[in-house]
């Protein structure tokens, strides 16, 4: 089994139609190149992946491994159903769709909300 000790040199090749990185182990690197139209099924792969290790976890051990993600942009698009959205963040210029329920959604919004009130506005003034 190779270990994976880096991920390096991305770039878009294709006319912005790909994107090429290399993939460093402790043989040395290999060159791959994604599709754009294939780089949300590498994140749900890596996302799956990390499932995998949380399972069993407690909540906060699994909050070990939060590693934050500049978004660029954040948007709420209708879901396949009534019960669901898609909570679309952009990332990079990319945007990743992510299906949720709809009543877990404005629950864990409001929260959101008065957690980003607070920490925005910690003399207790409001957000117009």
């Amino acid at each position: 089994m190779k270990h994976i000790t880096s991920v390096t040199n991305a770039m878009a090749v294709d006319a912005g139609e790909a994107i090429c990185f290399d993939i460093v182990t402790d043989d040395g690197a290999t060159t791959f190149s994604v599709p754009r139209a294939d780089l949300a099924r590498l994140v749900l792969f890596f996302t799956g992946a990390a499932q995998a290790l949380n399972d069993g976890a407690t909540d906060s051990e699994s909050d070990d491994y939060v590693f934050p993600i500049p978004l660029t942009g954040l948007d709420l698009r209708q879901g396949a159903t009534p019960q669901t959205n898609v909570l679309a963040l952009n990332v990079s210029g990319y945007w990743l769709g992510f299906e949720v329920d709809t009543r877990l959604l404005v629950s864990e919004l409001r929260s959101a909300i008065k957690l980003a009130t607070t920490l925005a506005m910690p003399d207790n003034s409001q957000i117009n």
